[in-house]
Parts: structure tokens; C-alpha cells; sequence
């Protein structure tokens, strides 16, 4: 189920985003992360509307899109990688910019692959 977060307990989003960025990123030290959780939690999170995938009860997955108009987050469980991360954004994405959302500011690459096609630009200003 895709649902709109409406919580102030950051707690489970920030818990997925540091499980899916840590493994995403083995390069980088855990404690990298680690350190910039407070910049998630008191700028990112609050700035966007996001939205969830859960199952059973169980946080699966995020997007947050920032100033209604580019995905700001995305971030999938690991054990749930491959099971729908693209019906989260096809789902979420229409409410905030039906236009569509710009290749350059949305992760381009990740949503060509993921079915998503760049239908127009839109300048910010």
C-alpha cells in the first residue's frame, strides 16, 4: 500500500534511509551517515511531502518530493530492492507534478530504467 506519510515520528524513515544508504554506499563509512542523520530529520523530511510503501505493516519504502516539483529521496529496504520501487514513484509522482519530472533534478537514468520518460522541462524560477 502507497500512502501518504502523515506522522511526525521520523523514526522508521530514518531508519530505512540509513539501512538502504549504508548498503548502498559501501564505499562510504557508516558513521558518515551516521553523522548526518540530524540533516534528514530536521531539514530534508520536513521540507517534502513523502510518501510510503508499506506491506503488511511493514515500511518498505519512501519518496519524498521536494517543493512539489523533483524527487528529492528514494529510498527502498534492501530486502525489498526489486519489488516495486517503480510503482512507489509512478504512484507518488503524478499528485505533485503531472507535467512531469525533469531527467537533471529526478535521477534521470534510474527513472528511464525504472519506465519513466522525460516529458518537458521546467525551469525553476
Amino acid at each position: 500500500m502507497i500512502r501518504k506519510w502523515q506522522s511526525e515520528d521520523t523514526a522508521p524513515l530514518l531508519s530505512l534511509w540509513l539501512e538502504s544508504t549504508t548498503e548502498a554506499h559501501p564505499f562510504i563509512d557508516a558513521s558518515y551517515w551516521q553523522a548526518n542523520e540530524a540533516v534528514v530529520r530536521d531539514d530534508y523530511l520536513p521540507a517534502a511531502e513523502t510518501w510510503v510503501w508499506e506491506e503488511n505493516g511493514t515500511l518498505c519504502g519512501f519518496i519524498s518530493v521536494m517543493q512539489f516539483q523533483f524527487v528529492g529521496a528514494l529510498f527502498v529496504a534492501p530486502a525489498f530492492i526489486g519489488r516495486g520501487a517503480a510503482e512507489l514513484c509512478s504512484a507518488a509522482l503524478p499528485v505533485f507534478n503531472p507535467g512531469g519530472v525533469s531527467e537533471k533534478r529526478a535521477g534521470g537514468e534510474f527513472l528511464s530504467c525504472s519506465g519513466f520518460s522525460h516529458r518537458r522541462q521546467r525551469l525553476a524560477g
